[in-house]
């Protein structure tokens, strides 16, 4: 994709991301009360319900591939229409479960197509020798609003603004709303860019050899996604019985510590280097999950009270989790150092996300059978398993 050098356009570009942000945080982020208030769905049904919304992930490269002519900017357009229409639905009625999935999976269309094309135009309009501050500010100014977005849920479920227990959910019709306006900023975005930009001449899949550690860790993170994403709010809304308002709250301290975690995770790239971040995002994953694990044994076989100070330290790590989730844009920017051809970017990430979400889909139904099972610490530790091999691809990898 040509550089991009008017400020004009970056700065519509960070309107987009915040509009997306903003819509994301008072839909996507609240999705957990929503299956529990509207639903009453179990850990198990809570699995299930992951089979529809991380498919998605996995067909977006074969979308994004056979869009490509239209150009990065056009495919985004379309993934923002099909998180409107999803979103819009679900606001305006509460249909049967099952049709409660299908259109669930309208919206996570839009959504996972809109990922690998946020970092695809992201990494298209700043320089590379300081793309990892560059990224780190648009990751910062993206948590900004999912922190104003928390804000906003804890005050409309607080004062029961918002409810998920009637047929018409504001706060979905607010995230629609907001869906539509970067969808019209991103139509001005492209009659002013012109970014017409293919990922290739016609559509095609990369799989490389020289990309296998990339793939390793977009797999490794389609297991800690969901952990960081369902299981762990799951802890609070299932044991702990929290509600909206809540993990309205959490949000908003994950978000306000993000705002300047993610920027400044983003100069420690430059500063220090890819692989040694490789290694601090190996680690934090680890001492996470073990904590993670430790908490909720105790919290699930009644050795700690679930009011207290065992409270305080779940929801503590609960916020540390959310920061270390935000770390991926190493693995990103790794990506470009290592990258043959700019061409070759928006495909390959488009591939790491369908194998991030092949291995979500698993992980979400096995998680769910472990919880009834075995309890929902052993979840915790098997993440913090899995990530030893996050470190050892940070030992393996090669920077040029």
């Amino acid at each position: 994709m040509t550089k991009i050098k008017n400020l004009n356009l970056v700065t519509i570009y960070i309107v987009i991301i915040s509009f997306i942000s903003l819509a994301l945080g008072l839909s996507d982020a609240v999705f957990s009360n929503f299956f529990k208030d509207a639903y009453d769905v179990t850990a198990s049904q809570r699995g299930f319900i992951e089979i529809p919304r991380e498919i998605p992930g996995i067909i977006s490269v074969f979308i994004i591939a056979s869009l490509s002519r239209l150009g990065d900017i056009k495919i985004t357009i379309i993934s923002q229409i099909l998180a409107f229409i999803g979103i819009t639905l679900l606001g305006l009625t509460t249909p049967e479960f099952y049709v409660m999935t299908g259109v669930l999976f309208i919206f996570s269309v839009g959504v996972h197509v809109y990922m690998p094309l946020c970092d695809s135009i992201a990494m298209s309009i700043v320089p590379s020798e300081n793309m990892g501050t560059a990224l780190g500010k648009f990751k910062g100014i993206s948590t900004f609003f999912s922190l104003i977005a928390a804000v906003i849920v804890f005050i409309g479920f607080k004062f029961e603004f918002f409810t998920f227990k009637s047929d018409f959910k504001l706060i979905f019709i607010i995230s629609g709303i907001l869906f539509l306006c970067a969808t019209a900023l991103l139509y001005v975005l492209s009659q002013k860019a012109k970014l017409q930009n293919r990922v290739a001449e016609k559509p095609k899949l990369i799989f490389k050899k020289k990309y296998i550690y990339y793939y390793i860790l977009a797999i490794m993170n389609g297991v800690q996604k969901q952990i960081v994403l369902v299981y762990a709010p799951w802890v609070i809304i299932e044991i702990l019985g929290k509600g909206a308002d809540t993990m309205s709250l959490l949000l908003i301290a994950s978000s306000l510590c993000g705002i300047f975690f993610i920027p400044y995770v983003g100069r420690c790239i430059d500063k220090f280097g890819i692989k040694n971040m490789l290694y601090a995002d190996a680690i934090s994953f680890i001492v996470v999950y073990l904590a993670f694990a430790f908490i909720t044994y105790n919290l699930h076989t009644g050795n700690y009270s679930t009011t207290g100070i065992a409270v305080f330290f779940t929801f503590l790590v609960f916020v540390i989790d959310r920061m270390s989730s935000q770390m991926g844009i190493i693995r990103t920017i790794y990506l470009k150092n290592i990258i043959d051809d700019n061409s070759e970017l928006l495909p390959t990430i488009s591939l790491g996300i369908t194998l991030d979400h092949i291995v979500a889909i698993i992980c979400s139904y096995l998680s769910g059978l472990i919880w009834m099972i075995y309890g929902p610490h052993i979840i915790f530790i098997l993440a913090a398993s899995f990530s030893l091999v996050n470190l050892t691809v940070a030992k393996l990898v090669k920077i040029k």
